[in-house]
């Protein structure tokens, strides 16, 4: 069965948002969401409402927040959950950490990162505020917290220069934060910039 738009569909989609996708990105993508769902049946990573969108809603939002990140740099993924946007920044050839106190959804990503072979990419089962951030030069989440409040706790954490990159509410003042991106909707299923925030030592 498969669970994703047809690889077409998401080259546009990707190539809408400024990304060259790989040779390899689609599969893997519809892999992750059949096991994504498989999980989803015991232990409720995604709302009822969610397989319905999966696509435009979580694995296009990833993709924006991948396409409004420094190149080249290690992220980490704060309270990565079902693994938006980590899982989908790890297929698209990053490097980084997935940060998830929850045991199980940490054993969920375990298995996925294992089965799809992203060898670069690396679960751990911690909050962030347990966690080492050294090198790490990107930070981002989804639906954690109101972004002023975690760059003020992510401050002193990583490297000098690191940034986090989220999106906001359509109109929300960004406080700190620098807008990078506005990415289009469709293809995204619901507006909001992307804003990025320093976290100075």
């Amino acid at each position: 069965m498969k669970h994703l738009p047809s690889a077409d569909l998401m080259l546009a989609d990707c190539q809408a948002l400024g990304l060259r996708p790989g040779d390899s990105w689609a599969d893997l993508f519809e892999a992750y969401a059949g096991e994504l769902l498989r999980w989803n049946a015991k232990i409720n990573l995604v709302g009822p409402a969610e397989p319905a969108r999966l696509w435009r809603r979580h694995f296009l939002e990833s993709l924006a927040l991948l396409a409004a990140s420094p190149p080249g740099v290690t992220f980490a993924d704060i309270g990565s959950g079902a693994g938006f946007p980590g899982l989908v920044m790890g297929i698209c050839g990053r490097k980084g950490l997935l940060l998830e106190p929850r045991r199980m959804r940490y054993l969920f990503l375990l298995q996925v990162v294992e089965s799809l072979g992203l060898g670069e990419v690396t679960p751990v089962h911690a909050r962030v505020e347990d966690s080492d951030l050294r090198g790490i030069g990107l930070v981002t989440a989804r639906a954690l917290m109101p972004p002023d409040r975690l760059a003020g706790m992510l401050k002193g954490r990583a490297e000098p220069g690191a940034v986090l990159v989220v999106r906001i509410p359509p109109e929300a003042d960004p406080g700190e934060g620098e807008m990078v991106m506005d990415p289009p909707s469709p293809p995204l299923d619901r507006p909001g910039p992307i804003a990025q925030y320093r976290l100075a030592r």
